[in-house]
């Protein structure tokens, strides 16, 4: 506290020392000097650029919409990076109070189609129809350009009766799609969109969906897109064939940097066959066996009298009488059994099924950078430390090709579709070199350049601590160029006291001493070595005689 007390006391002398304009000029300085430390603090905090919505990317279309509505209202401070939306951080909410009035704000899936479905209590059928049709094709747009790899989308659905009785009508939708980069649309992209388009209306199908690649072709849908050599179906299995075996053999290759791979893939033409194969067995396999068997025994009566009425009897109401038997009948009995097998040949079937569109030969040519095989050669001859690194010769080079060459083709020769009538599978690999040319790297830019542009960004921060350093040495200079008063004038200037008297000589020997002492820190006035130098010569012996006293109460 002493301190402080005592640096207090040494302004305050400064302050009363100074004439009334000096005083209103130094305290103007401090107060621009202070408020200038405190906007620059504020600023450092609460100042500064930040991104909208987290940093998230934007389309292209709802960039255009934002750009439209900053300026419309009047808000010139941001900047548009990689999709993003930079604005001062002062006036982020200045930025977003301006995109929702201009309804510009990024819309989320399922936004549209909420607006889409909000109507009228007395809205016509048709109006509310079609703003849900409007709703549905902006949300599918929207989806589409958030797909990995698409900058942005249209959709446009159309709906049309059916000629007849049918009540289900007919619904097409043509989707135009901008892929990043100025890339085309693959296939898998294709058939995603268009199976995505076709399950977000209800009744329509993948074929009524056509896609127009802004940097491709047309992709129509229907019987369309069997036509022409793109649609073909066999063009199209082939295509799809090639890019899996490419996938394959570049995931197999991966530790080979900048290695390029193509394939050629031959397939079996026929969609599918099915076959039957019947062998027969000359030998004859019983399927049925039936016997039958049957006996019959059959006898004969023996002979009766002789004929006539008396031999009946003779008479009326007489008792017939039986004559002795001519002789005895007959008995015989036959026997008849039947057995009867039914045989076949016997035969084994086989029935094979094939499917079409198979692969049945595959070549593939593997291209592999000349700075590889002096990286492998540097690996295998590491230079020892603090030696510089040993440049191969051509001989080792050629080597280290033949040598990787053969591994290449020997591992991608068990990705290949079996061929049984290629002996040598690695001859339907082909493994060439390539001289890789390394891209220009871009410079850095110079220092002049970017301080340039850091000026530019942080020119009022600049511009701030210059007026602060400017006004802290103006006030400096304005106190060392206070007249430091002498001792004399300072005696001879003191005038009547608050009561109106004059001061005694002990008030006068006071303000002497004070003056003394403000011209030493001051440095106007001679230091303390130069007044006790001056003292020793005029009083000698009062001198010696402080200095003994002194050390005395030191001691």
């Amino acid at each position: 506290m002493d301190f402080l007390n005592k640096a207090f006391a040494q302004i305050n002398d400064l302050f009363r020392s100074m004439t009334p304009g000096g005083r209103i000029t130094a305290g103007l300085l401090l107060v621009v000097a202070v408020v200038s430390v405190g906007y620059l603090f504020q600023s450092q905090v609460a100042g500064g650029d930040e991104y909208l919505f987290s940093g998230e990317s934007i389309p292209t279309p709802t960039l255009q919409k934002m750009e439209g509505a900053f300026g419309k209202a009047g808000l010139n401070g941001f900047t548009i990076e990689g999709g993003r939306v930079k604005v001062p951080r002062a006036q982020r909410a200045a930025y977003l109070a301006a995109l929702a009035d201009a309804k510009a704000l990024p819309t989320n899936p399922g936004d549209k189609r909420r607006e889409g479905s909000e109507g009228g209590l007395f809205e016509p059928p048709n109006a509310r129809a079609e703003r849900a049709r409007l709703g549905k094709e902006e949300e599918l747009s929207l989806v589409i350009s958030n797909m990995k790899g698409i900058d942005r989308a249209s959709v446009i659905i159309d709906m049309q009766a059916r000629p007849g009785l049918s009540l289900a009508p007919l619904q097409t939708a043509s989707v135009s799609v901008q892929a990043i980069g100025g890339v085309p649309l693959d296939d898998d992209q294709v058939d995603k969109i268009r199976h995505y388009v076709a399950a977000s209306v209800a009744g329509m199908k993948p074929e009524n969906v056509t896609i127009a690649d802004s940097n491709g072709r047309i992709h129509p849908g229907g019987d369309a897109d069997r036509g022409g050599p793109d649609g073909d179906p066999y063009a199209r299995a082939v295509r799809k064939a090639e890019e899996s075996l490419n996938t394959k053999v570049r995931n197999a290759l991966s530790y080979i940097p900048k290695i390029t791979v193509d394939s050629a893939v031959t397939l079996d033409r026929e969609k599918g066959s099915r076959s039957v194969e019947v062998k027969n067995d000359p030998k004859p396999v019983p399927v049925r066996t039936s016997e039958n068997s049957r006996t019959s025994n059959r006898e004969s009566a023996s002979s009766g009298g002789a004929p006539g009425f008396q031999a009946q009897g003779g008479g009326a109401n007489q008792p017939a009488s039986l004559g002795a038997s001519g002789g005895k009948g007959s008995n015989e009995t036959s026997d008849e059994s039947k057995t009867e097998q039914v045989n076949v040949i016997s035969s084994t079937s086989t029935e094979k099924e094939t499917f079409g569109l198979t692969p049945k030969l595959a070549k593939v040519s593997v291209g592999i950078p000349a700075s590889y095989y002096d990286k492998v050669w540097q690996g295998r001859n590491p230079a020892k430390e603090g030696e510089e690194p040993k440049k191969p010769d051509q001989a080792a080079i050629d080597k280290i090709r033949e040598e990787i060459s053969k591994d290449v083709r020997g591992h991608v020769a068990t990705l290949l579709p079996s061929a049984p009538e290629v002996k040598d599978p690695t001859s339907l690999v082909t493994v060439t070199t390539f001289q890789d040319i390394k891209a220009t790297e871009i410079q850095a830019p110079a220092a002049t350049q970017r301080a340039l542009t850091w000026l530019g960004q942080n020119w009022p921060m600049v511009a701030m601590v210059g007026l602060v350093l400017f006004s802290l040495s103006m006030l400096r200079s304005m106190l060392r160029s206070v007249p430091a008063p002498s001792v004399e004038s300072t005696a001879v200037s003191m005038r009547v006291t608050a009561a109106g008297q004059k001061p005694t000589e002990s008030e006068k020997e006071v303000e002497v001493t004070a003056a003394r002492r403000l011209n030493r820190m001051t440095g106007k006035g001679p230091s303390l070595r130069d007044e006790l130098s001056e003292f020793v010569k005029e009083d000698p012996d009062s001198a010696a005689n402080i200095l003994r006293s002194w050390i005395g109460q030191m001691n």
